[in-house]
């Protein structure tokens, strides 16, 4: 049997079709437009959905949690702070001399600490652990010209932790590098008086630093070595001032180059500056260019 709908039929049916035709494809549109964002967001919104007191900070990104830190280089088994119960191999210690042409052997460097830590006590973890009810943030700044005009000092100090190295001059260039200093990375020859908020972290490269350390502590009367512990590891690390300027120069922010062709001697800036832009890539830490 043939039916034939008739022309007064079919145009009533025609709006009909129409309105199913436009749901089924609004339909499949928010279907689409869902798996591209919860794709683009998963880590995001798998994050969020994670127990509280399963995720290691209360940041919208933890950076312990990051898949994207690069494990390979760093061994949570190695403290990174100087303790009386580190057993430093010959290995090691053979490495470390040749630093800066170390002379005396693994027993000066052993009687060396042991009088340091008659001095100053030993923490078994000197860093603050990590906590799903806070996010604590971190500013690393360097020394590098990009900063000149960058006007980051509000933001650097905005951070819970502001760490600064060597002789990084703070007055008259507060708009771009901020004001407050919380941590001060040094070695003896870089040292600069510090105030009361300001910690003091040494990087030893030789014996005579660890030395320095001794006679400054047993010079000063009433210094407390317990204002020097570090409490700086953070859940979001930003990073301010590294690198050459937009001319490519080497230079500090506080001072004016004198030879544009400068280099940085024994510092390997340009294997520095493409380790943190590596790390920015992979979004382990937020990298602030300047210019």
């Amino acid at each position: 049997m043939l039916n034939i709908i008739s022309p007064e039929e079919d145009l009533l049916r025609s709006p009909a079709s129409i309105m199913n035709s436009k749901l089924l494809f609004i339909i499949l549109l928010c279907v689409t437009a869902a798996m591209l964002f919860f794709g683009t967001h998963s880590d995001m919104i798998l994050d969020y959905l994670q127990p509280e007191d399963a995720r290691l900070c209360a940041c919208e990104k933890c950076l312990a949690e990051d898949p994207q830190m690069p494990q390979d280089r760093f061994k949570r088994s190695i403290q990174p702070f100087l303790s009386i119960r580190q057993n430093l191999s010959e290995e090691d210690f053979s490495w470390w001399k040749h630093l800066q042409n170390e002379k005396r052997g693994l027993s000066a460097y052993k009687a060396t600490v042991k009088k340091l830590f008659e001095i100053l006590p030993s923490s078994p973890d000197p860093t603050e652990p990590s906590s799903p009810d806070r996010c604590r943030t971190c500013a690393v700044v360097g020394n590098s010209v990009n900063l000149r005009g960058s006007y980051y000092g509000p933001l650097i100090d905005f951070k819970d932790v502001v760490i600064r190295m060597n002789g990084a001059q703070i007055k008259g260039y507060e708009a771009d590098v901020g004001s407050r200093t919380t941590h001060r990375v040094l070695y003896p020859e870089s040292a600069v008086p510090l105030d009361n908020s300001t910690r003091m972290v040494l990087f030893p490269f030789k014996l005579v630093d660890i030395e320095w350390l001794i006679n400054g502590f047993t010079r000063i009367p009433g210094a407390s070595p317990e204002e020097y512990r570090l409490k700086a590891n953070k859940d979001l690390v930003h990073v301010f001032g590294f690198g050459t300027d937009s001319n490519g120069s080497w230079s500090h922010y506080w001072e004016k180059p004198k030879d544009k062709s400068f280099q940085t001697g024994i510092n390997p800036a340009h294997h520095e500056f493409n380790i943190i832009q590596e790390l920015a890539q992979k979004k382990v830490v937020t990298f602030y260019r300047g210019w």
